[in-house]
């Protein structure tokens, strides 16, 4: 009985060896910058934390009401600013949270790193300054810690939407068909009204 309890086990373990092997071997090799990504923490959410999203700047008045100014996720590569602005409950209520950010760029290089903390009653943001980075186009991403865990990823796109059109036109003008673009392709919603 205990030998056939053994064999069993062990043909189970040798199963899960081969299949594991099969799936590793048919996954194809990532690029760097995917290998990156996934080896970035998850995100744990904090009980204390509402909404939050990427714009251009944001603002809290007095009564804690968030104004955030377009424009929101999508920035043309001559913006000065993006910011990221969290929403958390009171801070009367629990303290103002010491944060942290990490901004990357389409490449996934980490081009900043930034410490924050929330502002007057609800509102916490961090500006990243675009000039010295001269923002190369695709989609940017910025992390934000809170106690050594990651409590948002947020991505944003930097993309000329202009110089997009313009290549558009050129190419009708020209008899070409139209070609596929960054402004053409849906990206993911933030699913959020402000």
């Amino acid at each position: 009985m205990v030998k056939k309890i053994i064999f069993i086990l062990l043909y189970f373990q040798a199963a899960i060896f081969l299949f594991s092997g099969l799936a590793v071997a048919e996954n194809p090799p990532q690029t760097e910058t995917q290998m990156k990504q996934k080896m970035r923490p998850p995100v744990v959410r904090s009980p204390h934390f509402v909404r939050s999203g990427v714009a251009y700047d944001a603002d809290e008045d007095v009564t804690g009401l968030i104004t955030v100014q377009d424009p929101k996720s999508f920035f043309n590569p001559r913006t000065k600013q993006v910011t990221w602005w969290g929403e958390f409950k009171p801070f009367i209520s629990w303290g103002a949270p010491q944060l942290a950010a990490k901004w990357y760029s389409p490449s996934g290089q980490l081009v900043a790193s930034q410490e924050f903390k929330g502002m007057a009653c609800r509102l916490a943001k961090t500006t990243l300054a675009m000039a010295p980075y001269q923002p190369e186009e695709g989609r940017w991403q910025v992390d934000i810690y809170m106690d050594g865990r990651v409590i948002d990823r947020r991505p944003f796109v930097v993309f000329d939407a202009v110089r997009d059109a313009r290549d558009k036109q050129n190419a009708a003008a020209q008899g070409r068909g139209p070609e596929v673009s960054s402004t053409d392709i849906a990206t993911e919603s933030q699913g959020e009204k402000i």
